[in-house]
């Protein structure tokens, strides 16, 4: 697979990133070139676990009708990904 470059300057993403939120689940994990990037401008850098989670529970509640437990179900995801207990 042949690699790409990012070509962004950093002044642009001290102007438009506020906030990165990559679909990386767990950013200090895999800091991209993009998120390293975004990180020296002053952008936040926020993981995609979030993101996952309330999408997973938007989708427990079309399916069921009930309000889906977003707090164990974080927890367990972080609990998963960092080798934690199970």
């Amino acid at each position: 697979m042949k690699k790409r470059a990012i070509i962004i300057s950093l002044g642009i993403l001290a102007l438009c990133a506020a906030i990165l939120i990559p679909l990386i689940l767990i950013p200090r994990l895999w800091l991209t070139p993009l998120l390293g990037l975004a990180q020296k401008a002053g952008a936040n850098i926020l993981g995609g676990l979030p993101m996952l989670v309330f999408q997973g529970a938007a989708s427990f509640k079309l399916w069921t009708g009930r309000e889906a437990p977003v707090d164990i179900m974080l927890d367990k995801a972080k609990e998963i990904l960092t080798g934690g207990k199970g």
